[in-house]
């Protein structure tokens, strides 16, 4: 298997990967022969068939069963192969066409597309000044916040010994201010 990186972007890579006929006709034959031991072909015994007769009558489930098995290997082989860290599904695209209709004789050829996270080289950061911006408080604003806590947190409860059916009641919320007594 021949594999060429191309750099697309900084977050994109490209591999393009080639399977040599050998091992397409290897897997080829082996996928062909399980074929050939499972499949009843009028004018054969179940599963003498000969090989050539069962490729012809499946060539399409062997094919899709071939892509199926070589592909996805030879996609980690080439990922690990370039140290790549995908953040997702690599994207695949078969470019040859006739190695797909000759399998076995011609190489299958075809491009993976990966999205990665980009390199990020790290400047001089030591010493720099970070200035904090605060915010002042002033008394309006803490009272504000106790009486929303106060409306937030108030219940309705029944009340059975006077007329009224529901009354309103708060919690009794208190505030205290560092360097202040309580209020």
């Amino acid at each position: 298997m021949k594999t060429e990186l191309i750099e697309i972007s900084a977050t994109r890579k490209q591999i393009d990967v080639v399977i040599e006929p050998e091992a397409v006709r290897a897997v080829y034959d082996r996928i062909s022969d399980q074929y050939a031991k499972g499949a009843n072909v009028p004018g054969f015994r179940p599963g003498h068939a000969p090989r050539g007769v069962v490729r012809s009558r499946f060539k399409d489930q062997i094919r899709t069963e071939l892509l199926r098995e070589l592909l996805p290997d030879a996609v980690q082989k080439a990922v690990e192969e370039h140290k790549l860290a995908p953040l997702g599904e690599p994207e695949l695209n078969l470019e040859n066409t006739e190695g797909l209709s000759e399998l076995g004789e011609k190489p299958i050829s075809f491009t993976v597309n990966v999205e990665v996270l980009p390199d990020i080289k790290l400047g001089d950061y030591k010493g720099l000044g970070v200035a904090r911006r605060t915010r002042p408080v002033n008394e309006e604003d803490v009272d504000r916040v106790i009486e929303s806590l106060r409306e937030n947190s108030a219940t309705l409860e029944a009340v059975e010994d006077r007329g009224a059916t529901w009354r309103y009641r708060n919690r009794e919320l208190s505030r205290q201010v560092p360097g202040r007594a309580r209020s």
